[in-house]
């Protein structure tokens, strides 16, 4: 969430793959021996079979990235359809079908995209189709993950924590549970029979994948963890799905109905906002961080439509398009910048990436970058450098900077890479369970307390429905012990809660207050330093 700033200066050194201890070098002398790290914006150019870097702020293509691997002597063109950075911006995935990079290719996708055709399969030779993954402070692949053949691998999410990549092959119907860490395949799943799954997007507590089934008009939802699935019908093929920060709907993009089918995820309750009538087919979709808007690409172009150039925002609260921007020739992916100031659409058949100021509504410019993009995302520099060694030649080397820590000490930090924490809260006030609201500390109404986060229009700590879940969720570190203590929740509900009371009852004749931590009393009541998963319960009795 919140951008941290850090004081002590970490050095780590990517190709030898060795972490180094701390150094007292300040942020000049950091800045002075290296090259800052930029944010960047990386597009899957399908029918290249390459992976486009794009400079945010030069608005320049600054690498291509080849995804050919030479196999038995042949060298092996790799399509991709979909990338995606992970949540930490340590990697990047990539969804990559194989093709013999000397046949002449014919874009197709919905049901099948382009690289289903020639596979690869050149002397009666297999060859799979793979995850890709990247390291984006060099650009280079450092892991080919084989998955199988024929598959057409379309769309690779990863888990909010990063211990998880999910993928889903929409040719075969099944989805991949993939370790992030040792890439393995730890489980995979059938979809229904037919059920085609696409795009895929994860609840934002990282429990739930909603999976766009283009073929079964579903939208299918996943159990991460028990790797469960269920269906809920809709009205049309399901081509992206998104979900919204604050957690309240998952969307699905529905390309033959022309519209854009809203889920409310605690009642169940699905509705639909229709694209106007000269809409094509809508692809790709995706949420603002506040929570209010989507971006929806409306590319067409398939089954026998014409192509769209129109991307329309959709008011999540009036449930009607706010919007119409004018954008390329097909516009197909779509990605908004975590300050919610610009959105990045590919174009389809115009080759290039739109750029949408969110303020105008406007395209301010347009980058070419190969033939037939698909998928986009973005990666964030976070103040990070990239320097060459002197002592070591070729040895590159990363250094956090902008780092301060004020006067806190380590013993202060709780966490230096962040935290996604998930504890759990009752409260008992003689024998009746208190229910915890959802939406604490979600919203623009928050933006005086502690610990806001004013890109994501939310509390490091806060609720997204009425279970007793908490979320503390700070994406970059470090953390001190003060964010993660029971006070900054209570401060965020605005209730009242320290060793003398819970609410309006305080000790007396009536009652005690008293705490139990994993099912053992505990007496810092206000001051505890809450850890991910505690089960936390506060009585009065």
């Amino acid at each position: 969430m919140k951008t941290k700033i850090i004081a002590a200066i970490f050095v780590l050194t990517v190709l030898a793959g060795l972490i180094f201890l701390p150094s007292d070098k300040s942020k000049e002398a950091a800045k002075n021996s290296g090259t800052k790290i930029q944010d960047k914006i990386y597009v899957a150019v399908e029918g290249a079979g390459e992976i486009a870097v794009i400079s945010v702020k030069d608005k320049t293509v600054i690498k291509k990235i080849d995804l050919s691997d030479e196999i038995n002597g042949m060298k092996i063109g790799f399509m991709p359809h979909n990338v995606q950075v992970a949540p930490d911006n340590k990697t990047v995935w990539v969804t990559a079908n194989a093709n013999d990079k000397a046949m002449k290719m014919s874009f197709r996708f919905v049901p099948r995209a382009q690289a289903d055709e020639g596979r690869g399969e050149k002397a009666g030779m297999k060859v799979n189709d793979e995850v890709i993954v990247i390291d984006p402070l060099t650009d280079k692949i450092i892991k080919r993950i084989e998955i199988g053949s024929d598959l057409h691998l379309s769309h690779v999410v990863l888990t909010p924590d990063f211990n998880y990549a999910i993928v889903a092959s929409q040719a075969k119907g099944i989805i991949y549970k993939i370790n992030a860490k040792t890439y393995e395949i730890e489980k995979e799943i059938n979809t229904e029979k037919g059920g085609e799954p696409h795009g895929l997007r994860i609840s934002p507590d990282g429990k739930t994948a909603y999976i766009a089934m283009l073929g079964g008009k579903s939208l299918g939802i996943l159990d991460i963890g028990k790797m469960n699935l269920s269906y809920v019908p809709l009205k049309g093929a399901a081509v992206q799905t998104g979900v919204t920060p604050d957690g309240k709907y998952a969307l699905a993009s529905i390309y033959d109905a022309k519209s854009l089918a809203v889920y409310e995820i605690a009642s169940g309750k699905l509705a639909y906002v229709d694209l106007p009538k000269e809409a094509k087919g809508p692809v790709q979709i995706y949420p603002t961080p506040d929570s209010r808007f989507v971006y929806v690409a409306d590319q067409g172009y398939y089954f026998n439509q014409p192509a769209g150039n129109s991307i329309y925002k959709i008011d999540l609260q009036e449930m009607k398009v706010a919007e119409t921007i004018k954008g390329g020739n097909a516009p197909h992916g779509v990605v908004v910048s975590q300050d919610g100031k610009f959105a990045y659409v590919t174009n389809l058949l115009s080759d290039d990436l739109s750029v949408i100021d969110a303020d105008t509504g406007k395209e301010v410019a347009r980058i070419k970058v190969g033939k037939t993009p698909n998928g986009v995302s973005l990666f964030y520099g976070e103040g990070l450098f990239v320097s060459k060694n002197n002592s070591e030649k070729d040895r590159l080397m990363i250094k956090e900077t902008n780092l301060n820590l004020g006067n806190a000490s380590k013993s202060e930090i709780v966490s230096r890479k962040g935290i996604h924490w998930h504890p759990e809260l009752k409260v008992i006030i003689k024998g009746e369970a208190i229910t915890i609201p959802a939406n604490i500390g979600i919203g623009k109404q928050y933006a005086d307390y502690p610990f806001y986060d004013p890109m994501m229009s939310m509390t490091d700590m806060h609720t997204h429905d009425a279970s007793g879940t908490l979320h503390w969720e700070v994406m970059q570190g470090p953390v001190k012990k003060e964010e993660v203590r029971l006070s900054a929740f209570f401060a965020t509900w605005g209730k009242k809660f320290d060793e003398n009371c819970i609410f309006e009852f305080c000790n007396g004749k009536e009652g005690r207050v008293k705490m139990f931590v994993n099912g053992k009393e505990n007496t810092e009541f206000q001051n505890y330093q809450v850890n991910n998963k505690d089960k936390i319960e506060i009585r009065y009795e």
